[in-house]
């Protein structure tokens, strides 16, 4: 009877945590494709920003931030490594809006 009991609790318990994991990983995804929407889709005024040379994905991410242009530095690089285009970013004079997605900025600036 007690081993019964035991045995219950154990797959309870685990179905509990299985249940946690879930839900984290679920807001975790949620949390991490709404970083990948525009800061403020209605808003088109154009933001002029400068690449300098050698720029790598880290340090274009803090200037798209420090614009207000994206919400998070590492969703910007993270997506540019899963796309494997942080190699590709390139220097130079890029127009901006704060109703552009982290994909279509690094897009732009890897084309």
């Amino acid at each position: 009877m007690n081993e019964i009991k035991l045995n219950r609790t154990h797959k309870l318990t685990i179905a509990a945590l299985a249940l946690v994991f879930m839900l984290g990983l679920s807001l975790f995804q949620y949390n991490y494709t709404r970083q990948l929407l525009p800061v403020a889709p209605g808003d088109k005024t154009p933001i002029d920003v400068m690449i300098p040379d050698n720029s790598n994905a880290k340090q274009i991410a803090a200037l798209l931030k420090q614009k207000n242009l994206i919400h998070s530095e590492s969703v910007f690089v993270n997506f540019a490594r899963h796309d494997h285009l942080d190699s590709r970013l390139k220097a130079g004079h890029y127009r901006f809006s704060r109703s552009q997605s982290v994909q279509e900025m690094v897009r732009m600036i890897a084309d």
